[in-house]
Order: structure tokens, then sequence, then C-alpha cells
């Protein structure tokens, strides 16, 4: 396993955690990380796996643990991953920093979130901006999205919307990037394979119109890495 120098200082660690692995080969690496700041990024279940599973020896406190973040908390804290949840906050110190991210919760979600996680003397910062002067009581929060973000949606026969987004994409792709959300990894692989076979004049050659990429939970990691990269990188 490699680690990420999250700057150019050596004693800054980073390591990625994800099923797949052994389990006392990811322990190692906490454990010989003596010495160094370290940074681990994984999902509930792996995380709890190697922090608590019994076949794993013992449990693998954390007593230096200074920051817990998790993204997408309401998710995180709920479909199922109570579990996984509770039993990594067992093992962390009481005395740590919590942050919890999410861009869809409000109001009393919010203060029910706060209590799943444990959180005391909790700072609520939320990132909006005031259609009014911040001094003036009552004044309605807007939250800022990217200002060339458009989002769209259209009813349509099933038997017409492969033909449709086609051409809704193809009026959209060129000099701009286009995100499709589909509902399951299944149809994403499939309309994949369909476009890819569609725009297959328009994505070869030396000056390709069109760049197509896919990415989802059931992909490697480094497969995922890579589709990330070309869209993140390309124009």
């Amino acid at each position: 396993m490699k680690y990420i120098h999250a700057n150019p200082t050596p004693q800054l660690k980073c390591y990625c955690f994800v099923g797949g692995r052994d389990i006392h080969a990811d322990r190692a690496v906490i454990e010989g990380a003596k010495g160094s700041s370290l940074i681990l990024v994984g999902t509930p279940g792996r995380v709890r796996h190697i922090l608590c599973e019994k076949e794993a020896d013992s449990p693998l406190r954390m007593k230096t643990a200074e920051v817990l973040v998790l993204d997408e908390a309401d998710r995180l804290l709920a479909l199922g991953f109570e579990k996984d949840m509770s039993d990594i906050f067992a093992v962390l110190p009481k005395q740590r920093r919590t942050c919890l991210f999410s861009a869809t919760l409000a109001g009393a979600e919010i203060k029910q979130l706060v209590k799943k996680a444990g959180l005391r003397n909790p700072v609520h910062v939320k990132v909006s901006r005031s259609s009014s002067s911040p001094s003036t009581e009552g004044g309605k929060d807007t939250y800022d999205l990217p200002k060339g973000l458009e989002n769209y949606y259209k009813v349509i026969a099933q038997r017409e919307k492969l033909a449709w987004m086609k051409r809704f994409v193809e009026a959209r792709a060129r000099g701009s990037k286009v995100l499709v959300f589909f509902l399951t990894c299944a149809s994403v692989d499939y309309h994949f394979a369909v476009l890819k076979e569609l725009w297959k004049g328009e994505m070869e050659g030396e000056s390709p119109s069109i760049s197509l990429h896919r990415m989802h939970g059931h992909m490697t990691p480094s497969a995922r890495h890579k589709a990330y990269k070309a869209f993140s990188e390309g124009k």
C-alpha cells in the first residue's frame, strides 16, 4: 500500500481504506505510522472492520485521534450504517472534534443528526449568503450554486428517453462538461456502452469532439479515479 503526501512534509500521511484487502495489512499501516500525522479515509464498514472486528485480534484503540469527519453525514448515520458508526465512535476518544457535512439538511434534521453523533457544544456553520443585509433580522438565506451550473429535467416516454438524451447532451457537450445521473450501476454501464457506440465517430481521431466517461460504485477504485481525472482535466 502506498501513501500520499498531502503536502511536502513527509510526516503527514494519508491512507485510503476500502474492502478487498487484508485486514491485518491495513491495521499494520495504522500501527506503523507512530510519530506521523495520519489521515485515514475509508467507508464506514471497512473502517469499522479494521478497528473493531474480532478477527483483527483486538480492537484498535485510536487514543490519539483528534478529528472525525463524516461526509454526507445524514446518510452515514442512517441507511443501515448506524451500527458501523456506533462501533467507530466507541473506539475513538470522547474528547475529539467531529465535523458533519451535508448539503441537504436543515432545521430539525440537523438537531437529530447532532444527537445521533453525540456532539457536545456543537457549532453550526452554513455555507450560504443572505438575500438581505446580514444585520437585517429575518433575512432569507439563498444557497450559492456554481454560476455556470444548469439543471434540467424532462418527463418523457421510456421508448423516447435514449434518443432524446443523446440529442440533449450533443447540444451541450461541445465546449462544456455534462453530468448525467442514472439510478443504478447497471444502467450506467448500459448507457455508456450504447452512447460509446453511437458516438464512435465523434470520439475518434486526433481531435475528438466528445469524450465519454463512466463512474459508479461497482468499478475498482483505480478505474473510478482514472475516470474522474479524465473528466476533471478534460476540456
